[in-house]
């Protein structure tokens, strides 16, 4: 391999793999004896965006812009076209929304404000609807080495066989054969976090998990790549297809297809024997209770929902779970209102009788889940009382979302004006992908013209619902 070592820490997969394997028992010791700190809800998110230059093609500079804002939440992510912005953790009660609303505003409007200043746009988009092959070079990946050793490693696991990204949609077919893992910067999501009690965190993570299937519609964001109308939301595959191995070893990007019995330890248990070691840096001083192997590892295995292992500021290990299934986008206010809806459904769903999860088998939450990325609102979903159309399910759950608000303290009006627009998406039924496909067909799959109104309409701040075609 090209890199030997990083600051600290030896690229040694036989060293890693021993210190995952000795830190991995004394995490099962950890969950045996309940250690893990957290007695409060709290929430914060992750939002992935892409720069543009002023004629709204990819601009690779996101070192320009972290190094010009130095902004300490304003992070470079693996591409070089893509940023991402990191929200502080806030309790979920009260002004929580617009709490959260507010910090993410607070960065992306400096962002924009020095994107306007140096010709550029920013594009909250779950994928961009076309791109210059030339992009999936490696050279545009970041130039960080976490982010150049694993792309190394994922060659290295492939033995030979390049990366392939296949996607069938109702109407196109996409087959590429991207040279390196900057494909991965083209793509864009909305990352929700949820800290709840301990003993409640898999109950948790059982309902996010099914509940993803419908939260994947309600934000479908990334219709098109490469020119080509695939899926509701493409991203899924394309993330799914980047990290996916040779037999025996398992993909990295999929969705955990079971419901996870007693705690989340079996999760843990899973990377240290399945998977790749994507990132094998092996700690020269690190305290085996810093867990510094296990976090990395997991770090690596991007579950659509997945648990994170971290430290408060006592030092004291506590888990939240991080729910990756959101497309980036339209618009700041349209995520709010997707973070509202999902906040208030999980709760709602996590503290009221009967458990969803004794009513829906694991089989169908696999199904819905790519029913909902390949058609999005028409997806036809496996529900505890049948069959139903995403868009009806979603319509009936907005009530159980509010009521699950109310409960969690969450300010009523603030509920009441996130969760409107749901409503008003829903009533319209226009959430991203499908302004993005009625938009081409009215403007004869003008792309260039695609992007530029949907800039526009973004930086208005105008809900997605309300968009227009002209």
């Amino acid at each position: 391999m090209h890199i030997k070592k990083i600051g600290n820490y030896k690229i040694d997969c036989e060293l890693f793999k021993k210190n995952l394997a000795a830190e991995t028992q004394l995490l099962k010791e950890w969950f045996a004896k309940d250690c893990f700190k957290s007695e409060s809800i709290n929430g914060g998110a992750e939002i992935e965006f892409l720069i543009l230059d002023k004629d709204y093609r990819l601009s690779p500079h996101n070192l320009f812009f972290t190094r010009k804002l130095n902004i300490q939440e304003l992070v470079r992510e693996a591409g070089t076209t893509q940023l991402e912005i990191n929200t502080p953790v806030f309790p979920l009660k009260e002004n929580f929304l617009s709490l959260l609303h507010q910090s993410i505003l607070a960065i992306w409007n400096k962002c924009c404000e020095m994107a306007l200043n140096s010709q550029h746009h920013l594009a909250l988009l779950g994928s961009i609807p076309q791109a210059d092959p030339a992009l999936f070079s490696h050279l545009y990946i970041t130039p960080e080495k976490i982010y150049i050793l694993m792309n190394e490693f994922v060659a290295k696991y492939r033995k030979g066989e390049p990366l392939s990204i296949h996607i069938n949609g109702a109407k196109e077919s996409l087959l590429l054969y991207p040279e390196s893992l900057a494909i991965e910067g083209l793509i864009c999501s909305l990352q929700l976090h949820l800290e709840v009690p301990q003993h409640q965190l898999t109950h948790y993570f059982n309902i996010i998990q099914l509940l993803s299937a419908p939260l994947l519609a309600l934000s479908s964001n990334s219709p098109y790549f490469c020119g080509k109308h695939l899926w509701s939301e493409t991203r899924i595959s394309i993330f799914e297809q980047l990290y996916t191995f040779p037999f025996p070893l398992q993909k990295t990007v999929f969705l955990e297809p079971n419901y996870v019995q007693n705690t989340l330890f079996s999760i843990f248990k899973n990377n240290l024997n399945n998977f790749p070691y994507l990132l094998p840096l092996a700690a020269y001083k690190e305290s085996i209770n810093q867990m510094f192997h296990v976090r990395c590892q997991n770090s690596c295995i991007f579950r659509w929902n997945r648990p994170i292992l971290d430290f408060n500021r006592q030092n004291e290990p506590f888990l939240r779970i991080e729910h990756r299934v959101l497309s980036s986008g339209p618009t700041v206010v349209d995520m709010i209102a997707n973070a509202a809806f999902f906040y208030g459904i999980t709760y709602y769903y996590a503290n009221n009788p009967p458990s969803l999860s004794s009513l829906i088998s694991h089989n169908s939450i696999l199904k819905n889940f790519y029913e909902s990325a390949r058609y999005g609102l028409e997806a036809r979903l496996n529900w505890s009382s049948g069959k139903i159309k995403a868009s009806t399910l979603l319509k009936n759950l907005l009530p159980l979302a509010s009521k699950g608000l109310e409960d969690l303290g969450v300010n009523t009006l603030e509920a009441h004006f996130y969760l409107d627009i749901i409503k008003s998406r829903l009533d319209r039924n226009q959430n991203g992908s499908i302004w993005q496909e009625n938009y081409l067909a009215k403007h004869k799959n003008d792309f260039n013209s695609l992007l530029e109104q949907y800039i526009k309409n973004q930086y208005s701040e105008i809900p997605v619902a309300e968009w227009s075609l002209n």
